[in-house]
């Protein structure tokens, strides 16, 4: 949804451009500046959101920029960007951008969740930002004046999920747990909504954590028979590995991570759950991957992230005694020229057609990149 502010003389138009390759010389357009959150050089995932912000005066165009983020996907809507003043601040996967008018020059840019930055809100001086895992609250130079998580996610199958009422935020998760925070991010009030369209969720426990994820593994294999063209065999085995905190961008850690893999050993399902049980008050979220697909057998990685590594804001009594959560993730290679594009389920472990893929992909960025 394409969105348009004024300032001075001057029009400026933000909306979203999915099609745009980044350093691409096949653009149907060109931007005066493209950014990418990473490293320069370095090999990147396909940016999950890219957006464009245009300044024009006298309906002429006069500069142009494109965000293009790696992270959850976002898009602009009314509340993923504002103009306070001179500057525009625009959220954009799971950071939050400052720029300059009229010049559109990124002032900053921060990390705001773990997964993506929604949108946020005008708080008083402040600004609260609604995160897939936290909400939080900064003033306009982006310090953290704190933050809040909950029993799951900020996102509701139908409904809204975030509303500010006078001097309270009103925050609904999920598993349709309602929170009421004061200005401070003091939980004032809490408690579990009446499902009318949806059976109540079970609440992971130490008791049936073992029959949720059961449960889970067949939607694991539909996602990945939706988007891979793989057949996947129904004889599992299992890897369990924690997810570590890094300040690597996602090529390095998924490299990491596939040569860890291959120096260990699978195990069977009872034995990937005790290790789990072992582990359980400390588990913040379980993620189940296909880590490889063989002709007989299909190899799941259980991944999980402690609460202990939680930063110190998020941290505290009733997040700290809330069930796991529990999602399903199939990733999606950078080469993909539309998401309904099937890939192979393995692309992440260097298979030749994949390394090609990738190989021709690189080097058609590069070679944009010295034009």
């Amino acid at each position: 949804m394409k969105q348009i502010f004024n300032f001075q003389e001057f029009k400026i138009e933000v909306f979203d451009d999915p099609n745009f390759t980044l350093n691409s010389a096949d653009n149907l357009r060109t931007y005066d500046e493209e950014f990418l959150n990473g490293e320069p050089g370095e090999d990147r995932y396909q940016p999950s959101s890219k957006h464009v912000i245009i300044l024009k005066k006298d309906d002429k165009e006069i500069r142009s920029l494109i965000i293009c983020a790696v992270g959850g996907v976002t898009t602009i809507h009314k509340n993923s960007i504002v103009q306070l003043e001179e500057y525009l601040f625009i959220c954009s996967s799971d950071q939050l951008f400052k720029i300059e008018i009229p010049s559109l020059k990124i002032l900053w840019n921060k990390r705001l969740d773990p997964a993506t930055c929604f949108g946020f809100h005008q708080f008083q001086d402040d600004l609260i930002i609604h995160g897939e895992l936290s909400i939080t609250k900064i003033n306009k130079e982006g310090e953290r004046l704190w933050e809040f998580g909950g029993r799951d996610i900020f996102v509701r199958e139908k409904g809204e999920s975030f509303e500010i009422k006078d001097n309270t935020i009103d925050l609904i998760d999920w598993g349709d747990w309602k929170y009421v925070l004061d200005e401070n991010g003091k939980e004032l009030s809490s408690l579990q909504l009446e499902q009318l369209e949806k059976e109540k969720p079970l609440k992971i426990s130490k008791e049936n954590l073992r029959a949720h994820i059961k449960e889970a593994i067949p939607n694991l294999i539909e996602v990945a028979n939706d988007c891979c063209w793989n057949e996947i065999s129904d004889n599992y085995a299992f890897l369990v590995s924690e997810i570590i905190n890094s300040e690597d961008n996602f090529n390095i850690q998924r490299i990491k991570r596939r040569e860890e893999n291959e120096q260990r050993l699978t195990i069977d399902f009872n034995t990937a759950v005790e290790e789990l049980l072992k582990i359980y008050d400390d588990l913040h979220d379980i993620n189940l991957y296909i880590c490889k697909a063989e002709r007989y057998r299909t190899i799941i990685e259980i991944r999980y992230f402690r609460k202990s590594a939680l930063n110190s804001e998020l941290k505290n009594e009733k997040l700290l005694s809330n069930p796991p959560m529990l999602h399903c993730k199939v990733p999606m290679p950078p080469y993909l020229k539309n998401e309904s594009e099937k890939f192979d389920i393995n692309w992440e472990l260097g298979g030749f057609r994949d390394s090609w893929k990738t190989y021709w992909w690189r080097r058609k960025h590069r070679k944009s990149r010295r034009q």
